[in-house]
């Protein structure tokens, strides 16, 4: 099923980002007809909706028994507009850089982890479990989120 308002994402196979609004505590997807009557291009419509995402979020760190960070989850009612949020990487950048892995297995979860010295992929297996137990799944696959944007850059899949 393909939303009425979605624009790619570089690289992306399987996800889109859609246009939508919070209903009840649900999200919503605008039609075609009003959407165009927001007067809005889709960058604008962006800054409009993530300006308020990140300021409330606070991201919990997994640490290995070395005490380090391996990994952060961030738990919003809609993550994928904290991710896109200008801020977004600036709550990470002191402990993994300024480009991180993000993968987003439902609407209110995002795992963030370092683009450097981590494998992302070791962590499939919970990811694929968050994905498949998800009443709002969102996607599989893994991001790039840089200061140049995000854009897909693999997936998880069943072994």
């Amino acid at each position: 099923m393909h939303p009425p308002v979605a624009w790619a994402i570089s690289g992306a196979k399987r996800t889109v980002l859609v246009a939508g609004y919070i209903k009840d505590g649900e999200p919503v997807y605008f039609t075609r007809k009003e959407f165009d009557a927001l007067a809005l291009d889709w960058n604008h419509f962006q800054e409009q909706v993530r300006a308020n995402e990140v300021a409330a979020v606070k991201p919990d760190y997994a640490r290995n028994r070395k005490n380090i960070i391996e990994y952060a989850t961030i738990k919003a009612p809609l993550a994928a507009a904290v991710v896109l949020s200008p801020k977004f990487l600036d709550m990470f950048s002191e402990v993994f850089g300024t480009s991180v892995l993000v993968a987003m297995p439902d609407r209110r979860t995002a795992y963030v982890f370092p683009k450097l010295a981590g494998d992302y992929q070791d962590y499939a297996p919970m990811i694929l479990d968050a994905y498949r137990a998800a009443l709002h799944p969102v996607s599989a696959e893994v991001f790039e989120v840089s200061p140049k944007g995000i854009k897909a850059v693999g997936i998880y899949e069943e072994p």
